[in-house]
């Protein structure tokens, strides 16, 4: 026996040096004509399999036994090791960034860009080919909106932060949902990549599913059949389902034909999707190919065609039963939609349907995102308290706005939410005063930005202006503070009222100010609000005005 392991180690020796000559022959062949030689002294080799505890090195080059770095990625035998290399030492460069800019006064769409352009950025590439440890994506979620927050507690849902603008979130990121869009975009180069490395998905893959493409047709796989599969692709399969979680039903007979039977949301026994791999090698992979003209293959039919007919029957009326009653009595070969033949892979994306082709990892990243998104509790007590309904999607859009700059726009948003400090919440926050003073009256929002002695004068002045330039009475009142003028008009998007909803933002921005410089002083020094207001106006408007905008030169000359 002795004699029988030293020859197989010889052999073994035999043919690993043979490749490694080989592959030596390719590089010069190679050195040849591009021009880099291999330097020995920097090359490194990897023991993998039986001989990962080998310490023999050939070639002239170093095999260790300690992790060794290709490409940015770090590879070895030491889970743990191989989890400080690339994830724990990234963490802390990142919370090194993050802390590096949190001493700068930012916005919130500030410290959003800064999370996105330069912490995330990090490991972005090492998620894209490694899988992510739960709790590294845990402490990287929490450092990016305790960066948001300035250490001080979330006081927007991260659901709802996470969203678009015009939903009343910040487009923040969640790593969460990157990991799922990065590893979901793998989906793509499997099914339409070119290069001899996708033999080794396809080996995977078609071993368990019988075809590549076929994985990512399914909608809804049960992990209980991805056993035999590496995690990695356990990660992708879930990913690409994720993204693809908002399927549309099929409405038309052609749309129908095409949808396979395992793995669906739409064919379920007892709540659960079918999956029949001896089914699928037979044959039997889409509704056509057991379903012609809204009536089921013979029994006999389908015998013949199986391959393992071990519990047939029962699987069959299984089938049968989980087939949707129009797709067999044929009610939806006559559709009142006009809809589109969809292909058999594609996404749902912004409602438009999208081939894996045509794609795109922002897209996915996006489907994964509004699945998550949570509406913002604000809207439904807005509307208790004005006792109406809103366009939000509008208010959003108007009081969240690139040409209000960062500064107006994060004062819009944080009244929106009810964040905006103010007597009445500092005493909540923080135990302080809740007066206001110069009232010594309860501080809310409609005191700090309407009804204080300080702005008396102020409004009317305001008013006046409007007047003169649009010739249109106006009264602010605390809806115009929090939603905007005229948010529900059908034509708040015009010139006019764009202009009107623009002076007020900038109000509320001069009147903040002033508040935020008096409110930690002993006493109140008066300051003429309204001069401010007019060189805010000149600073602003006179960047617009070299567009030969009329309507800012028409508020202009009437300040």
């Amino acid at each position: 026996m002795h004699q029988m392991g030293k020859r197989k180690e010889l052999f073994s020796s035999k043919i690993l040096k043979n490749g490694y000559t080989t592959g030596l022959r390719c590089l010069r062949s190679f050195s040849s004509v591009a021009g880099p030689i291999l330097n020995k002294a920097k090359t490194k080799g990897l023991w993998i399999g039986t001989w990962k505890t080998k310490k023999k090195d050939i070639g002239g080059i170093t095999w260790p036994l300690t992790p060794i770095k290709s490409l940015g990625v770090y590879f070895g035998h030491c889970s743990k090791s191989l989890i400080k290399l690339n994830w724990e030492d990234k963490v802390k460069q990142i919370k090194t960034i993050l802390n590096t800019w949190r001493q700068r006064n930012l916005t919130l769409f500030g410290k959003i860009t800064i999370v996105k352009s330069l912490a995330a950025a990090k490991v972005t590439y090492i998620m894209n080919v490694m899988p992510a440890p739960l709790y590294i994506l845990k402490e990287l979620n929490t450092a990016f909106f305790n960066f948001v927050w300035s250490g001080k507690g979330d006081k927007i849902k991260r659901k709802t932060l996470v969203g678009n603008y015009d939903q009343g979130g910040l487009r923040m990121l969640d790593i969460y949902s990157v990991k799922d869009a990065l590893l979901a975009s793998w989906a793509k180069r499997i099914c339409n990549g070119s290069g001899s490395w996708r033999h080794i998905p396809s080996h995977f893959l078609s071993a368990v599913m019988g075809s590549v493409n076929l994985v990512f047709e399914m909608n809804w796989i049960e992990e209980k059949h991805l056993s035999e599969l590496p995690i990695f692709y356990k990660q992708i399969i879930a990913a690409w389902q994720n993204a693809n979680a908002v399927c549309t039903k099929p409405h038309t007979t052609e749309n129908i034909q095409n949808q396979v039977i395992w793995g669906n949301r739409h064919v379920l026994s007892q709540g659960k999707p079918l999956f029949y791999p001896h089914w699928i090698k037979s044959g039997f992979i889409y509704i056509k190919d057991i379903l012609h003209n809204g009536k089921l293959l013979a029994d006999k039919t389908c015998f013949q065609k199986l391959k393992i007919k071990r519990n047939w029957a029962c699987e069959l009326l299984t089938l049968k039963q989980a087939i949707p009653r129009q797709w067999k009595c044929g009610t939806c070969n006559v559709s009142s939609k006009k809809s589109e033949a969809l292909p058999t892979l594609y996404v749902l994306s912004a409602k438009k349907v999208k081939t894996v082709d045509t794609i795109k990892t922002s897209d996915l990243y996006q489907n994964v995102v509004q699945q998550k998104f949570m509406s913002p509790y604000v809207e439904k007590k807005w509307e208790m308290f004005f006792e109406c309904k809103f366009n939000w999607k509008n208010i959003w859009q108007n009081q969240i706005n690139p040409t209000l700059g960062t500064h107006m726009s994060q004062t819009n948003y944080k009244i929106l939410h009810e964040i905006l400090p103010c007597g009445k919440l500092l005493c909540v926050w923080k135990n302080m005063s809740s007066k206001c003073n110069i009232c010594n009256c309860v501080e809310d929002y409609k005191h700090l930005f309407l009804t204080c002695k300080c702005l008396t004068t102020f409004w009317k002045n305001f008013c006046n202006v409007i007047y003169k330039c649009f010739k249109c009475t106006i009264e602010v009142s605390l809806i115009e503070i929090v939603l905007g003028y005229k948010t529900n008009h059908p034509y708040n998007t015009s010139e006019i009222y764009v202009t009107i909803n623009l002076l007020i933002c900038i109000a509320k921005k001069v009147i903040f100010r002033n508040w935020c410089n008096n409110r930690n002083s002993d006493k109140y020094i008066p300051i003429d609000i309204f001069s401010i207001f007019k060189s805010e106006v000149n600073l602003l408007f006179n960047l617009v005005n070299n567009r030969n905008n009329r309507t800012c030169k028409h508020v202009l000359s009437n300040l």
